[in-house]
C-alpha cells in the first residue's frame, strides 16, 4: 500500500509541474502496476492522463482517457472529463459530440454557478452553428448564475448585441433551433456508434480472415502429408511387387533343382555284349556308379 501511494504521489507531482509527459508514463506506469483500486483513484489518473494528452495535442489519446473516466459513472471527474471532451470534439468541428458532451455535463451538474463553464462553452458552440437564439438563452442563464458584475455586464452586452444583429424585430425561435441542434447530435452521436461498430466489424473480419488462413494453411500441411502417405505406400507396393518377383525367381530354382535330382542326365559305361535286364558289371564285380535305366520301349 506505501509504494502505491508513493507511486501515485510521484505522478501527481509530476503532473501538477506540468511535466506532461513524464505524468503521462508515472500513470500508466500506475495503472500497469494496478495500483489503482477505486473509482476516484481510477478517474483521477485517466483524468490526469487525458489532460497530459490534451496539452501533447494527443487528442485521439486524450478521448480516450476521458471516455474511461466517463465510463466509471460514478467519478468525481466525471464533469470535467465530459466538459473537457466536449472541448476537444468542439475544436475538431464535431459539434453534434460536442453538444451531447456539454448537454449531459450541465444536468450532471444540476442548477448552480458550477454549471457556468458547461454552459459558456455550450453558448460559444451555438454560435459557431449559428444558432443564436440557443446562444441567448444559455447567455441568460450564464448571466442569471454569474455572481461576478463585470462578467455579467459583458455576458449581458453579448446578449444585447446578438439581439440587434440577428433579431432586429424583437423575439427568437428557439424552438426551432433546438430541434435542429438535437438533430445535429443525435446524428453525430449514431455516426460515432457507427464508427465504433465498423471497427468492431473490421477486428471480426480479420479475425476470420486469419482463422480462414489457417485453416488453408492446414489444409496444405495434410495434402502435404497425403501426398508423403502415397509415397510411402508405393514404395511399400513395389517393395512388395519386388519380393514376390524374387519368391516366383526362387520357386523356379527350387523346381529346377528338384527336377535336375529327379531326372539326371549323367552318362555311365555301356555293358559289353547284349545283356538281358540285370546291371551290368564291371570286371572287378562292383556295382557302375551311373545306372542306366532300362528302354522299355526299344526301336
Amino acid at each position: 500500500m506505501a509504494a502505491a501511494a508513493a507511486a501515485l504521489a510521484k505522478a501527481a507531482e509530476l503532473y501538477a509541474k506540468k511535466d506532461w509527459a513524464a505524468a503521462i508514463d508515472a500513470y500508466r506506469g500506475c495503472i500497469a502496476l494496478d495500483l489503482l483500486q477505486t473509482p476516484d483513484q481510477k478517474g483521477s489518473a485517466y483524468f490526469a492522463l487525458g489532460y497530459s494528452y490534451y496539452e501533447l495535442n494527443d487528442l485521439k489519446s486524450s478521448i480516450e482517457c476521458y471516455t474511461k473516466v466517463i465510463a466509471l459513472g460514478s467519478s468525481a471527474d466525471l464533469y470535467p472529463s465530459l466538459n473537457n471532451r466536449g472541448k476537444i470534439y468542439y475544436e475538431r468541428n464535431e459539434f453534434g459530440l460536442a453538444l451531447a458532451d456539454w448537454n449531459r455535463a450541465i444536468r450532471e451538474r444540476g442548477n448552480g454557478e458550477k454549471q457556468t463553464v458547461s454552459l459558456l462553452n455550450r453558448a460559444d458552440l451555438f454560435h459557431a452553428m449559428n444558432l443564436p437564439g440557443l446562444e441567448i438563452s444559455d447567455l441568460h442563464t450564464l448571466a442569471a448564475l454569474t455572481s461576478d458584475e463585470k462578467e455579467r455586464a459583458a455576458i449581458n452586452q453579448r446578449i444585447e448585441t446578438i439581439q440587434k444583429t440577428r433579431y432586429p424585430r424583437g423575439g427568437t425561435i428557439v424552438t426551432a433551433e433546438w430541434m435542429f441542434a438535437t438533430a445535429i447530435s443525435d446524428a453525430d452521436s449514431l455516426s460515432e456508434k457507427m464508427t465504433e461498430m465498423k471497427a468492431l466489424h473490421s477486428v471480426e473480419m480479420k479475425a476470420c480472415r486469419d482463422a480462414q488462413l489457417a485453416c488453408s494453411a492446414e489444409l496444405t500441411l495434410t495434402r502435404t502429408e497425403l501426398k508423403a502417405c502415397s509415397a510411402e505406400l508405393k514404395a511399400v507396393r513395389d517393395a512388395f511387387a519386388a519380393v514376390q518377383k524374387r519368391m516366383r525367381e526362387l520357386e523356379k530354382m527350387v523346381e529346377a533343382v528338384t527336377t535336375d535330382k529327379l531326372h539326371p542326365s549323367g552318362k555311365g559305361g555301356g555293358s559289353s555284349g547284349g545283356g538281358g535286364g540285370g546291371s551290368s558289371l564291371s570286371g572287378s564285380g562292383s556295382v557302375s556308379a551311373s545306372p542306366e535305366l532300362i528302354d522299355l520301349h526299344p526301336p
